[in-house]
């Protein structure tokens, strides 16, 4: 009733809300170009765990497409959903995970190790509304880490041994 009586107003608010639209679009698209361009993979995830976006460098993380992951689940990227999931009720405890350390099936490349934190996104009353991964591959790293261990394991028996030998040889 109150358009029809200023029918000019409409025009004016129409005006607003489209500059308004158009505005919310070009930051919107350069957001998504930003996140395409962070070297880690960036998850965003409804609260439920349906994925909501991911950027190109999760694309080539994980190995898959968006279009063959759209309808999927956060937890189900990685080898250990049930591990995932504690790690989200561990969220809740403490609002951000740091740094763990996940296996994943990477299509061509095997088993992968990722390190990924975890936040919460939150609506615009505080309520929590989905998850945020920022998720990094370290399987090199991983590799050296176990390399290393295993290293350390048989160094001090080794050292042992070496030592016996010169000294039966020294005695010898």
């Amino acid at each position: 009733r109150f358009l029809k009586e200023f029918p000019a107003l409409m025009w004016h608010i129409s005006e607003v809300l489209a500059r308004r639209l158009s505005g919310g679009t070009q930051a919107w698209h350069a957001l998504k170009e930003f996140c395409d361009s962070v070297p880690d993979a960036l998850i965003a995830a409804e609260k439920d765990g349906r994925l909501i976006t991911w950027n190109r460098s999760a694309e080539m993380l994980f190995g898959r497409n968006w279009e063959q992951m759209k309808a999927g689940t956060i937890d189900a990227l990685y080898q250990e959903p049930d591990r995932f999931r504690q790690s989200l009720s561990d969220l809740e405890q403490s609002e951000v995970v740091k740094e763990k350390l996940f296996e994943i099936n990477h299509p061509r490349e095997g088993l992968r190790y990722v390190s990924t934190s975890l936040n919460f996104l939150y609506d615009g009353r505080h309520h929590i509304s989905g998850v945020l991964a920022l998720s990094r591959d370290v399987t090199d790293l991983e590799k050296i880490r176990r390399n290393y261990r295993r290293l350390r394991v048989w160094m001090l028996p080794l050292l042992i041994a070496v030592a016996i030998v010169a000294g039966a040889s020294f005695f010898a």
